[in-house]
């Protein structure tokens, strides 16, 4: 009977580890953003349907559409994984691909597996419409595509009401001026295949085409911090050309022309403590919309987070994490049970022991300043056989050099380096564990040197790298104030949303100083190299 009950007890215990174990693995693994793949990518003539796969982890997915040049022809955020949208503004035969990422709470990424890269075949009109009707001339219409495939039909309408259809026999369709002239109204056209619409335009006649606009971020009456804005708005369609008027008061200081509704306003145009608005105008044609927004810029300093030495996601047992502090003043505290840093952080002082996963928050504190935003770590106890860093460069015979002896370097660690553009790198499905651009570029007035790093944002998973890298750089720099620090893209380049990713400017090409610097490339390509293997703990 003891006997038995000792077996009994073995198989119990064994049952009980093994049932905490799977299910450690399952929570930990729905902590883990997962790859994951685009299931269908449908569409009746230009309403897109797009399905990929759940990611457990992920908190928001970013959907982009490229054009092939590589431009963003569509971008949404969206925590679903079931799309449905209207391309309206499609061409046909141009190519187009389809991509995902997934952002989980830490802000890291991770690519879909399968991008869908399609050719549109359907007629569409031709972009280079113009979409105002002017009253004392017949209007000519372009249709790009082969009409002879089906029989296609166009129709003018008035709302729902059909004003007129016909068959079409030209890639040419006249709307004569007697149907428009004098008349306030938007006139929809749209290309049928038998009774399916398959491309809209709207053509306007006496009345403003361009829509509505407003500035999202930031807001009106905001506070912001001393730093560079992250401009967005929506609305404007159909304008041809967007400005950006940035006013002290009531002295306008700056007017710059815009392209894309994400962009990146210098700090340099502003002094703390100042009030200051923006003024967006989207014009066309003599045809004006606009949106102003008034904000203040901060008096005190807002403290830059801290960055760790080690890539948090892959430490060894028993090793060493520094935490770091960018800014030169103010005290880093820290939590590793996930509390608050803020309420119950303890001063840091010494490198931490990591000997367990933990949940690492940070924070750093002056009384002169703002306090940094706090930081979230998953520290994890991993090992990874091979890392691979993607590379990539302009085409500049110094850089390309200096990428050959970062590669060179990298491989007496064991680290894989994949030398292609951004877009390869998504087609094949290469999963970076860092993703380095090197860059450099012509200053305005021939008189700025130095290095600067870019990444998406504060919170992305390369502030960690980006801070290592660019810091080593400015300890072999010949001049003591050519640091012209990190900053951020706010989603406005492709390359930065892969995780780990940075694009640094290794100086001036118009600096003589800087040209002579980059034929050192052996140091350059050490120091690079270097900092890599060290973020990995490989050294």
């Amino acid at each position: 009977m003891k006997k038995h009950l000792i077996i009994i007890t073995i198989i119990l215990s064994v049952f009980i580890v093994t049932t905490v174990a799977v299910s450690f693995m399952l929570v930990k693994s729905n902590k883990l953003l997962k790859s994951f793949n685009i299931i269908s990518v449908t569409n009746v003539n230009t309403k897109f349907n797009i399905r990929f796969e759940k990611v457990n982890a992920a908190t928001k997915y970013k959907l982009i559409i490229y054009n092939s040049d590589n431009t963003v022809f569509y971008s949404e955020d969206t925590n679903k994984n079931n799309i449905s949208l209207d391309l309206n503004n499609i061409v046909n035969e141009n190519k187009y691909l389809v991509v995902v990422y997934a952002f989980d709470k830490y802000n890291d990424s991770i690519v879909v597996n399968n991008p869908f890269e399609f050719i549109y075949n359907e007629p569409t009109f031709n972009k280079d419409n113009s979409i105002v009707l002017i009253n004392d001339e017949d209007y000519l219409l372009k249709i790009d595509g082969d009409l002879k495939r089906k029989e296609y039909y166009i129709t003018i309408n008035d709302s729902d009401y059909v004003i007129k259809k016909e068959k079409l026999t030209s890639n040419e369709y006249i709307i004569p001026k007697s149907l428009f002239t004098g008349i306030k109204q938007v006139f929809t056209i749209n290309l049928l295949d038998n009774n399916n619409i398959i491309n809209s335009i709207d053509l306007y006649s006496n009345i403003n085409p361009i829509e509505d606009i407003k500035i999202t971020n930031p807001t009106n009456l905001d506070t912001l911090d001393y730093k560079d804005i992250n401009l967005t708005y929506t609305g404007g369609d159909n304008a041809s050309e967007y400005i950006l008027q940035i006013y002290n008061d009531t002295n306008l200081i700056k007017e710059i022309p815009l392209k894309g509704n994400n962009v990146v306003i210098s700090k340099d145009f502003f002094k703390k403590g100042n009030n200051y608005s923006i003024t967006l105008k989207a014009k066309l044609m003599g045809y004006l919309k606009s949106d102003t927004i008034s904000f203040t810029i901060n008096e005190k300093d807002t403290l830059l987070p801290v960055y760790l030495s080690n890539n948090e996601k892959y430490m060894n047992k028993g090793s060493y994490l520094m935490l770091n502090n960018p800014n030169g003043v103010g005290t880093i505290y820290y939590t590793l049970d996930g509390s608050d840093p803020l309420e119950s952080g303890i001063e840091y002082k010494d490198k931490i022991l990591v000997d367990a996963n933990m949940t690492l928050k940070t924070v750093i504190k002056d009384k002169k300043y703002l306090n940094s935003s706090v930081s979230t770590y998953n520290i994890t106890i991993n090992k990874k056989d091979n890392y691979i860093v993607c590379l990539n460069e302009l085409n500049n015979e110094e850089l390309i050099n200096i990428n050959n002896t970062i590669k060179n370097k990298l491989s007496i660690y064991n680290i894989t380096t994949y030398h292609s553009d951004y877009k390869d790198i998504i087609l094949n499905n290469i999963k970076c564990d860092m993703y380095l651009e090197l860059r450099n570029k012509e200053s305005a007035n021939h008189d700025i040197y130095g290095i600067e790093s870019l990444i998406n944002n504060e919170d992305s998973s390369s502030y960690n790298i980006a801070n290592i890298i660019h810091n080593d750089l400015i300890s072999i720099y010949p001049k003591k104030d050519g640091n012209r620090h990190i900053k951020y893209a706010y989603d406005s380049i492709n390359e930065l949303l892969l995780n780990n990713s940075v694009i640094i400017y290794l100086g001036y090409s118009d600096n003589d100083d800087d040209i002579l610097w980059l034929n050192d490339k052996e140091l350059i390509g050490t120091t690079i190299s270097n900092s890599i293997i060290k973020y990995f703990g490989l050294i």
